[in-house]
C-alpha cells in the first residue's frame, strides 16, 4: 500500500509552507510591490499556500484559526478541514478580506469529522479562510488542505517554486512520517545553502531510499534491508526531492534538518521590505518581524495527501482478495445496477469493523463487446467525497460463472471509525453510448452510486 494511495495516514511531521506574523508588522513596513494591500486586521494571519497541509487546534481559549490566501479572479478554491482527535465538528468560512463579505460557509458532512468548501473566487485579492466548531462548542486538532487557488506567492519564494507533485504527495520540514503499506512515495523539502539533511527509513524488508536535486541524474542513494540511512548537504537554495520504496507492510522516515546555513524562510523576496527575515532559530513555526521560518522540533500529528478521510486504503491484492473479500454491497442485499444515467443512494444499518472491498462491475454479454465498449467507460471511486488515487483501485478483466465478460475495479477499505459514518460513492462516466448485449444498450452520461456506511460502535 504505497503513501501516496493512502488516505489514513497521520504523520507525525512538520509540514509548511505556511507563516506567520502579525499584520501590525506588514502595516508598518508597507506593502510589497505587485500584491493587493494586505488587510487592516490586527489579529495574527497565517499565510495559506496552495497545497500545503496545515495542522492547528481548536480550544476554548482559541475558537478559530484564520488563513489568508491570495487568489486571481477564477480560482476555484477547493479546501478540506478535518478533525485528527478530540470531538471537533469542523467547520470552514470563506471570507473576501478587503470587503469583510462573508462568501461562503460549510459546516461538517453526516460522519461530522469533515469540512469540505469549494468556491470561485471573483477577484484578485486576499481571502481569509477561517477554520472553526460547526457550533462553537467542540473542540480538537484538525489539518487543513487547502488547492485551486493561485500559486503566486510560491513564485516569490527565496527557494522558487516547487517541482510538480501530484496532490497525493507533500512537503515536509521535518519530523517523523509513518507510512502504511508497501510501494514508493516522494517529497520534497524546501533547504537553505549548506543545510544538511539526515534522512532514515526503517522497516522490516527491502528499502531504498534517495535525495537530490530535482531530476537530479545522480541523487545520494542507499538500499538494504530493515533500515537505510542517507546524508545529505545543499548546494544552494532548493527544494530536495526524496524518493524511496518500501516492501515493509510499515515503515517509517524520520526527517531531521540542520541549523546549518541560513535558513531557509519561507518569506517572498518582495515581502522582506515587510518583514525582515534573520538566521535565528525558533522552536516554533512563528514569523516575527526579526525571525526567520525555520524547522521546528515539534511533532504534529497531520495527514499528508489532499484526500484525508478515516479509513486505510489499498488497492485489492489481487484478483482472489478483490472477489473472495465481503463486499459493501452486502449489507444492501447485493448491487443494483443502474440502467441510464442518474444517482443511486445507499445507506447501511451499522456495519462490523471488518475489511470490506468497494467493488464494482461492467458487464458484456460477449468479450468482442467489451472490447469494443471498454474505451468508453471510466470509473472514479471517491471517500468522504474525495477522489482515490488510481494506484488505489485494481482493475482487471474476468469472465463470470454466468458467461458474462466483466470489467472489475476493487478497493479494500478497513480501519473504520468506531461510531462513526463514512461517504463512499462510485461514478461511471459513458463517453458514448455503449452495448452491453443484444438490443441492450447503456446511454451516454454519468452512473453515480452514493453509499453511506454506518460503522457500529467498538
Amino acid at each position: 500500500m504505497r503513501l501516496k494511495r493512502h488516505l489514513r495516514l497521520w504523520l507525525l511531521l512538520v509540514l509548511s509552507v505556511a507563516v506567520t506574523c502579525t499584520t501590525q508588522a506588514l502595516l508598518t513596513k508597507g506593502q510589497g510591490q505587485g500584491l493587493p494591500p494586505f488587510p487592516p486586521d490586527a489579529a495574527t494571519v497565517r499565510l495559506l499556500f496552495p497545497g500545503s497541509v496545515e495542522a492547528g487546534e481548536i480550544t476554548a481559549a482559541q475558537p478559530s484559526v484564520r488563513y489568508l490566501l491570495l487568489a486571481v479572479g477564477g480560482d476555484q478554491l477547493s479546501a478540506s478541514l478535518v478533525r485528527v482527535d478530540g470531538d471537533l465538528a469542523p467547520s470552514l468560512t470563506l471570507t473576501n478580506a478587503a470587503t469583510n463579505e462573508v462568501l461562503e460557509t460549510q459546516g461538517a458532512d453526516l460522519a461530522g469529522r469533515r469540512a469540505n468548501l469549494k468556491f470561485t473566487l471573483p477577484d484578485r485579492g486576499w481571502y481569509y479562510l477561517d477554520a472553526t466548531s460547526e457550533k462553537g462548542d467542540t473542540t480538537g486538532h484538525f489539518a487543513l488542505r487547502a488547492f485551486g487557488f493561485s500559486s503566486e506567492l510560491y513564485a516569490l519564494l527565496k527557494v522558487g517554486v516547487p517541482p510538480p507533485l501530484p496532490d497525493a504527495e507533500a512537503i515536509l520540514r521535518g519530523g517523523r512520517v509513518t507510512l502504511l503499506g508497501k510501494g514508493k512515495s516522494r517529497f520534497v523539502i524546501p533547504l537553505a545553502d549548506q543545510q544538511q539533511l539526515a534522512l532514515t527509513l526503517t522497516g522490516k524488508g527491502a528499502l531504498s531510499l534517495s535525495v537530490g536535486k530535482d531530476k537530479d541524474p545522480a541523487p545520494v542513494s542507499q538500499t538494504g534491508t530493515d533500515q537505510v540511512s542517507v546524508d545529505y548537504t545543499a548546494a544552494g537554495d532548493q527544494w530536495a526531492v526524496v524518493a524511496l520504496d518500501s516492501a515493509a507492510a510499515d515503515s517509517t522516515l524520520l526527517v531531521e534538518l540542520s541549523a546549518a546555513g541560513t535558513a531557509v524562510a519561507l518569506v517572498p523576496d518582495n515581502l522582506t521590505t515587510l518583514i525582515t527575515p534573520t538566521s535565528t532559530l525558533t522552536a516554533t513555526n512563528t514569523l516575527t518581524p526579526t525571525a526567520t521560518f525555520t524547522p521546528t522540533a515539534t511533532h504534529t500529528p497531520l495527514p499528508t495527501k489532499v484526500v484525508i478521510t478515516s479509513l486505510n486504503v489499498r488497492a485489492a491484492a489481487d484478483e482472489d482478495e478483490a472477489i473472495n473479500t465481503d463486499t459493501i454491497w452486502v449489507f444492501f442485499g447485493g448491487f443494483k445496477e443502474l440502467k441510464a444515467p442518474g444517482t443511486k443512494h445507499y445507506e447501511s444499518r451499522q456495519i462490523y469493523s471488518n475489511p470490506y472491498m468497494m467493488r464494482y462491475a461492467f458487464c458484456f454479454d460477449r468479450e468482442s463487446l467489451r472490447a469494443q465498449g471498454l474505451p468508453s467507460v471510466s470509473v472514479q471511486f471517491y471517500v468522504d467525497d474525495l477522489p482515490l488515487d488510481p494506484s488505489d483501485v485494481l482493475v482487471f478483466d474476468r469472465t463470470t460463472r454466468q458467461g458474462d465478460y466483466c470489467r472489475y475495479w476493487a478497493t479494500r477499505l478497513s480501519g473504520w471509525p468506531d461510531g462513526g459514518a463514512v461517504n463512499l460513492r462510485i461514478e461511471m462516466d459513458l463517453s458514448q453510448d455503449v452495448e452491453v448485449g443484444a438490443r441492450d444498450i447503456r446511454p451516454a452520461g454519468k452512473y453515480v452510486y452514493e453509499v453511506v456506511m454506518n460503522v457500529r460502535p467498538a
